[in-house]
């Protein structure tokens, strides 16, 4: 009523879409001047995305590519291979074990196959959920207490700063 457009975006799917997003809404406020703006803004974007995933991608490079999940929710609510957050962990060299499973869902049958030397958790979880889960007690990310919390949804939202 007040004439104000309204513009509505899905929650990012990959690093590609995250880029249109930025370039979609460089040339809504700034026209013809919008794609310069926004590749500008992205080749940064790309540096500061690159020193993030950095020290993870060196590790795997000397140590050996590390099974990892990243969990959402305990159990099966996970990082798959379509997703921004599988994406990530792809980027940086690791071996996704969430693969197996599509749309943020892992199948429970296959929870044999979820052995995880690593285990990257949401930072709203508590990490007691994880090192009593029946699942993942056992791996060798409990048994070592590789247990690391992320704030993804501040990398999605937010970018890399």
């Amino acid at each position: 009523q007040a004439g104000i457009q309204v513009i509505c975006f899905d929650y990012p799917d990959s690093i590609d879409s995250i880029k249109e997003r930025y370039r979609t809404l460089f040339s809504l406020c700034y026209g013809l001047e919008g794609t310069q703006k926004a590749e500008a803004f992205l080749n940064e974007y790309q540096q500061r995305l690159d020193a993030a995933i950095q020290p993870a991608s060196e590790y795997v490079r000397v140590a050996s590519k590390k099974k990892v999940v990243y969990l959402a929710q305990p159990d099966y609510t996970m990082a798959t291979g379509e997703t921004l957050e599988g994406e990530l962990l792809d980027q940086m060299g690791f071996d996704n074990l969430g693969e197996l499973g599509s749309r943020w869902s892992y199948p429970e049958v296959e929870s044999e196959e979820l052995v995880p030397d690593i285990i990257f958790y949401d930072s709203q979880l508590d990490p007691e959920q994880i090192i009593q889960s029946p699942v993942y007690s056992q791996s060798p990310a409990v048994l070592s207490q590789q247990l690391i919390p992320v704030d993804f949804l501040q990398c999605a939202c937010a970018g890399f700063r």
